[in-house]
């Protein structure tokens, strides 16, 4: 067998500096809701375990990165007046955030085609949604 050249072998690059030289394409914002705290809602979690949830899971991507923590404590999901919720909404129309993680659907929101309206916004011109 002949022999190759070793002139046009790339370089080997440890996976720590590959890690700080790519990007993270998703700036999330971490959303988490609680309606109420009491004695039983603190057995389930508290919105410190949401975030730490969620945190975790962007801990184990290589993709995103969290740009924003949003928390609303004692508001209903059946209200979306809710401070954190407005912020977020607002920072994705500013492009802070890119992305939305969630512990699940309902922190956004209990209707949940109430909650798409934002997630989905109408695209038809003139629609006001």
């Amino acid at each position: 067998m002949a022999r190759k050249s070793r002139k046009n072998i790339p370089e080997v690059v440890s996976s720590a500096t590959v890690q700080t030289e790519v990007s993270r394409p998703f700036r999330a914002g971490l959303y988490a809701r609680i309606s109420m705290e009491t004695e039983e809602t603190l057995e389930r979690g508290t919105i410190e375990t949401q975030v730490e949830l969620m945190k975790n899971f962007v801990a184990d991507t290589e993709d995103i990165s969290v740009a924003e923590i949003y928390k609303d404590s004692d508001y209903s999901g059946t209200n979306f007046d809710r401070p954190g919720f407005v912020q977020r909404m607002e920072d994705i129309k500013h492009g802070k955030i890119n992305c939305v993680i969630v512990k699940d659907l309902s922190r956004l929101g209990r209707n949940y085609v109430e909650t798409s309206i934002p997630v989905f916004p109408c695209k038809i011109p003139g629609c006001d949604r």
